[in-house]
């Protein structure tokens, strides 16, 4: 893989990653600014998506330039920092705010996140294609946000154990509606945990 301009070149395969390095041996924390509304929850999720907004870029999951296993990969790294904001914006909320007094709220919010991926990926295709070829559903794009957040709110699984039931939940009422072949690449993002360029980001 070489580095390019924020990116991460296969020179084989011409396959395009984001490069997360910039975030080595950083805290996530450094690079998120206090909120100071009445109001911190609809603050977090909006912060969230703020955050998320330019990061939804096309050349991420263009099937012209990569292929089905690395798109995937390139979702769930997104959603997996999404999910590192999280935790902190969620450390910096009252006590009397956090996930355990509002988890139906938390839980939404993290469905929202998946939705405006999703949309904000449809928006850009358009408008630039006249078409839209996310070769995600809008299941498989969901259950891409769910992992990647079950995934990072597991290394701090007591503060959010009842909302990872939740997600628990969902992957278990909805599994049959996945085609094996799309599962079996799910499991296989699962099973190889976070990517290597995650692994030195600091909560």
């Amino acid at each position: 893989m070489i580095p390019w301009c924020g990116l991460l070149i296969n020179m084989t395969s011409l396959e395009i990653m984001k490069d997360y390095s910039r975030y080595c041996g950083i805290s996530i924390s450094d690079t998120v600014s206090a909120g100071l509304s009445h109001h911190p929850g609809v603050n977090l999720q909006e912060c969230l998506l703020r955050f998320m907004q330019p990061k939804c870029q096309l050349i991420f999951v263009d099937q012209e330039i990569n292929t089905l296993g690395t798109i995937i990969n390139n979702v769930f790294d997104i959603f997996y920092l999404i999910a590192c904001r999280f935790h902190t914006h969620v450390c910096r909320l009252p006590s009397n705010r956090r996930v355990a007094a509002n988890l139906n709220f938390f839980f939404e919010c993290i469905e929202e996140i998946a939705d405006y991926f999703e949309q904000q990926i449809y928006y850009y295709m358009i408008k630039m294609n006249g078409t839209i070829c996310y070769p995600l559903n809008k299941l498989e794009n969901k259950w891409l946000c769910f992992m990647a957040f079950d995934l990072k709110l597991s290394c701090n699984c007591s503060q959010y154990h009842k909302l990872r039931n939740l997600l628990q939940m969902y992957f278990t009422q909805t599994k049959h509606l996945l085609s094996k072949k799309r599962y079996k690449l799910f499991m296989e993002v699962k099973e190889s945990g976070v990517s290597d360029h995650f692994k030195n980001i600091l909560d």
